[in-house]
């Protein structure tokens, strides 16, 4: 079953700004939306930041694409009033939230890499 797609803003702007990789950033998103699970990283708490419930997927050798699956957010996290601390806690269970696609130095170690 196909997921829907949510886009944040950051994600639409960091695909203008990085304009010579956009074919392969909508291929990218239609393999998560086809299969969010296959051939992506659960996201974990280290270095300061506390990434449980996003995943990363490789769009070339430097950059990822990092988002949200609502239903894995919600198993996760099943007592939280909202259970993805990113998302809207009303969007359907086969939802996935694009947050950013930046080179991986930023987006693993920024002070705040979904801003």
């Amino acid at each position: 079953m196909k997921y829907t797609p949510h886009y944040k803003p950051q994600f639409g702007n960091d695909v203008k700004t990085y304009a010579s990789l956009k074919k392969q950033i909508e291929k990218k998103v239609e393999s998560i939306l086809e299969d969010p699970y296959h051939n992506t990283e659960a996201l974990e708490k280290k270095d300061g930041h506390d990434l449980r419930s996003l995943r990363s997927k490789r769009v070339d050798k430097n950059f990822r694409i990092i988002f949200a699956i609502c239903e894995e957010c919600k198993e996760l996290f099943p007592d939280k009033e909202k259970p993805c601390r990113y998302c809207e806690p009303d969007l359907p269970p086969k939802s996935v939230v694009f947050f950013t696609v930046r080179p991986h130095k930023i987006v693993y170690k920024a002070d705040k890499p979904l801003d």
